[in-house]
């Protein structure tokens, strides 16, 4: 059974499952560590669990994010963690870089952006889409070592979310 996205083009349930339950856990783990918020009922459980199997470190607490964020754009390269945009609830530029023990602000995108999404090559990380209002078109490079972003070439449709 196949449902449609758009006329031209079909996306087949299992690849649809698979979108739901990747938006559904990537907005469980941004609410779990926004600003050490408690997570929206229905939404699964806030902060770290007691048992250590469910937590990278071992111990029952998170770093706090510097601010409630959400659907913010992130990616890592090495060992740092980079977060980009996000809504709270408008959209905003403000990024962050963090290093395994605590979140520091980099250069802010050069524009607000909210639904995003970013990926890298090790080296860069691509900023894409977006919203602040209308989706946009915009396609940025983060150089890491840098801290500076470069607008590189619009693509043909925006996309958010």
């Amino acid at each position: 059974m196949k449902y449609t996205r758009s006329a031209s083009r079909p996306i087949s349930v299992p690849l649809a499952a698979l979108c739901l339950a990747f938006t559904a856990v990537c907005g469980l783990i941004t609410w779990s560590v926004a600003a050490g918020s408690p997570v929206p009922d229905g939404m699964g459980v806030s902060g770290a669990s007691d048992d250590p199997d469910l937590n990278c470190s071992g111990t029952s607490s998170f770093t706090t994010y510097p601010t409630l964020i959400a659907s913010s754009a992130v990616a890592s390269v090495g060992a740092n963690l980079y977060s980009f945009g996000g809504s709270d609830p408008l959209a905003v530029a403000a990024s962050y870089k963090y290093d395994g023990s605590a979140w520091t602000s980099i250069a802010p995108l050069p524009q607000p952006l909210t639904y995003a999404a970013a990926v890298t090559d090790g080296i860069n990380i691509f900023i894409l889409g977006g919203a602040n209002g209308d989706p946009f078109t915009t396609l940025y490079r983060y150089n890491v070592a840098a801290n500076t972003y470069t607008t590189l070439a619009p693509f043909t449709v925006g996309t958010w979310n």
